[in-house]
């Protein structure tokens, strides 16, 4: 299990164009987070049950790609 920079820094490895701006818990639900940064000149939010942020892998990883080329708010830890 990584912790959150950890898990950030793959992101941001994997996605070089992605550039990181911050991590918050979210308000209505606190085992949920937000990573917010900027893709491809876009602002992007992406919204991930804490726990699976922790645990990355391919499967998360394809989903934020996925995320990133679609939508600007995104939900890909579900």
């Amino acid at each position: 299990m990584l912790n959150i920079d950890e898990s950030i820094a793959v992101i941001c490895k994997e996605f070089v164009d992605f550039t990181f701006f911050s991590y918050e818990k979210e308000e209505q639900d606190s085992d949920r987070c937000v990573v917010r940064g900027n893709y491809e000149g876009r602002k992007i939010a992406l919204s991930f049950p804490t726990a699976r942020l922790r645990n990355i892998d391919g499967a998360l990883l394809e989903n934020i790609r996925k995320s990133l080329i679609g939508n600007q708010e995104a939900h890909p830890g579900e």
